[in-house]
């Protein structure tokens, strides 16, 4: 039986939430783990590039490193989406640190494709865009 990514995501978004906030709480892990499992964006890699990383790393239960690399991102493609979250309404966090639910709504897009994700290539969806 093959899960759609949405179904994926169901389960696997309580330990993912989890994650987010003991990273954001800079909670638990040694630094040399840290560094050992720090990902990096390269220079020019887009939206795209990245999710698919993301989704890898999800799909291998790396969600410590999935995360980091979504705050990473955020940190160089705020102005991108899913990064930038256009059309969220979420004024608490507009422009500052990642807010533990939008940090959670950019890795979901990343993974299922959506709010708007499928129409740009993102996620697992269809694919499309992923070149």
């Amino acid at each position: 039986m093959v899960l759609e990514p949405a179904e994926e995501w169901q389960a696997m978004q309580p330990e993912v939430q989890a994650t987010i906030k003991e990273v954001l709480g800079a909670g638990g892990g040694s630094e040399a783990e840290e560094e050992a499992e720090e990902e990096s964006v390269a220079e020019g890699e887009g939206p795209p590039s990245i999710c698919r990383r993301v989704c890898t790393l999800l799909k291998g239960a790396k969600y410590r490193q999935a995360v980091r690399l979504v705050l990473k991102a955020w940190e160089q493609l705020l102005d991108q989406a899913p990064f930038s979250m256009e059309g969220q309404e979420d004024d608490e966090s507009e422009g500052t640190w990642p807010h533990e639910d939008r940090l959670l709504r950019v890795v979901e897009a990343c993974f299922t494709g959506g709010p708007g994700g499928r129409a740009r290539g993102w996620g697992l969806g269809e694919g499309r865009g992923w070149g």
